[in-house]
């Protein structure tokens, strides 16, 4: 509610959005919306999709997928590895001095 009108919000895309990385206890995680919100995370479950964006799995009541940020994306985009017969999504990336393949059905979604 606002005053007296009543506003509704409709996200863009997933209503979770993963915004940075922290590491801690010798584990990575994802924080949500610059939260203290986290989930623990795998590098083999980030997915790209067909309209460029990259994805992370989430709660299955939140739509079981969530958005990572157009600045963390950068950060994981540069660091994907596109093989000669699949130039369209990564299938692998250079994570912590090593080769990791990415799970291609990691992030489940209608597109």
């Amino acid at each position: 509610m606002c005053g007296v009108e009543r506003n509704y919000v409709r996200c863009d895309d997933v209503p979770i959005v993963y915004t940075r990385t922290i590491d801690e206890n010798n584990s990575t995680r994802l924080c949500i919306c610059n939260s203290n919100l986290s989930v623990p995370f795998d590098v083999r479950q980030l997915t790209m999709r067909t309209n460029g964006r990259i994805y992370y799995p989430a709660a299955e009541k939140y739509g079981g997928i969530g958005l990572i940020a157009s600045d963390l994306a950068i950060r994981f985009g540069a660091l994907f590895i596109f093989n000669d017969e699949n130039r369209e999504y990564p299938t692998h990336i250079r994570w912590n001095g090593e080769v990791v393949a990415l799970d291609p059905n990691s992030c489940q979604m209608i597109e």
